[in-house]
């Protein structure tokens, strides 16, 4: 019904109301950003696959919100994400990574102070305690998530241009070091062959999720959580049409490329299903 009257209402002259599919082709290993990206207006429909597991997210444009459905769970989470929510979300969960921080220097600092403490006493006894092999906290904090520091792989701007989707696109580089992983083909979303209805809503969309998801990025970056080959997040205003990925030789392993399709779309495809439930919803007593 939404849908409806937002057509109904944008129906003016020179207004086209229609929707878009984003689809890309898979060939070897190389997973792209989502699988697939509907656009109806304000509504935008991502779906992604994270460890064989098909997740969606549904950006509500009108309301400001995003749902992610767990399809094999039947569940659903709802959150509101105007850009002060997320920078509320991301100045939280800064401060609260600082204090963590300070919280486990000061623990340490008053462990290694009783330690000496105790040395001093049993100075000469060859007694051994706990302070011989007194842990060190970050150590056992990465052990016990199974966290890893991860580098962020340096992207390298080329001059190589393509026509993909009926778009061009440029050619960007993802190293680590002296090691290509991936190549992308981004290009600006004003160019994209969308309908202007569509064109708009999609940019707003893309913009507010990874402007959320870049809100835990502290959380992320402190206990090492990011992906260890991490797919680009492409600059302001850019989508990634194309891309290739490289093993450690340099061999090409893999490729995908978009298709766009503007066409109707269901628009149940934009809501939560029915016999979807809320995450930590408490059980009825």
């Amino acid at each position: 019904m939404k849908y409806l009257l937002a057509c109904s209402f944008l129906l003016l002259p020179g207004f086209a109301c229609a929707d878009t599919r984003i689809a890309y082709t898979v060939e070897g290993s190389c997973p792209a950003l989502a699988e697939r990206i509907e656009i109806s207006g304000s509504l935008l429909r991502l779906d992604s696959r994270y460890d064989g597991q098909l997740v969606t997210s549904l950006f509500d444009g009108g309301e400001d919100t995003v749902t992610s459905l767990m399809h094999d769970q039947k569940q659903f989470h709802q959150m509101e994400v105007d850009a002060d929510a997320a920078d509320y979300t991301a100045d939280v969960l800064g401060s609260t990574m600082t204090y963590v921080d300070r919280q486990m220097e000061a623990t340490m600092a008053q462990m290694k102070k009783s330690c000496e403490q105790m040395k001093a006493q049993t100075r000469g006894r060859g007694v051994v305690t706990a302070c011989d092999n007194m842990p060190d906290l970050r150590s056992m904090m990465s052990q016990a998530t199974g966290a890893t520091p991860q580098l962020k792989p340096e992207m390298r701007e080329t001059n190589r241009e393509d026509s993909v989707a009926g778009a061009t696109c440029r050619w960007t580089e993802a190293w680590q070091g002296e090691m290509k992983l991936r190549e992308q083909c981004d290009a600006d979303v004003a160019s994209l062959p969308l309908p202007d209805g569509d064109r708009g809503g999609f940019a707003r969309g893309m913009r507010v999720m990874m402007s959320y998801g870049d809100a835990f990025k502290p959380v992320v970056d402190r206990f090492a959580m990011g992906d260890p080959n991490p797919i680009p997040i492409p600059g302001k205003g850019k989508f990634t049409l194309a891309g290739q990925c490289f093993d450690a030789t340099g061999e090409r392993v893999g490729h995908y490329a978009a298709d766009i399709v503007v066409g109707p779309i269901d628009p149940q495809r934009f809501q939560v299903p029915t016999d979807y439930t809320p995450m930590m919803q408490a059980d009825p007593q």
